[in-house]
């Protein structure tokens, strides 16, 4: 037997994660989660998606960027022993 189950998320849902996703995209543990909620949320509303994959580029960059200070701090410590 297969049934299939659709669940709606509100409008409002996906708007507020669209917002947060942009607004707390330097909280970096919380940032990549807030994008792909928002993005499976706003896949219906055109305009909020563009908004909600803005976010997770500010997220991606943001995480690269704290990647690449960590790394460059480990080489650091690790030449200068």
């Amino acid at each position: 037997m297969n049934a299939i189950s659709m669940t709606t998320v509100p409008t409002w849902v996906g708007k507020a994660l669209a917002i947060l996703s942009v607004a707390f995209a330097w909280a970096l543990p919380w940032s990549p989660f807030l994008a792909v909620a928002a993005l499976k949320t706003t896949t219906q509303q055109p305009r909020w998606h563009k908004l909600t994959v803005v976010g997770a580029i500010l997220s991606m960059v943001m995480s690269l960027a704290v990647g690449a200070i960590m790394f460059s701090g480990a080489i650091w410590i690790w030449l200068n022993l």
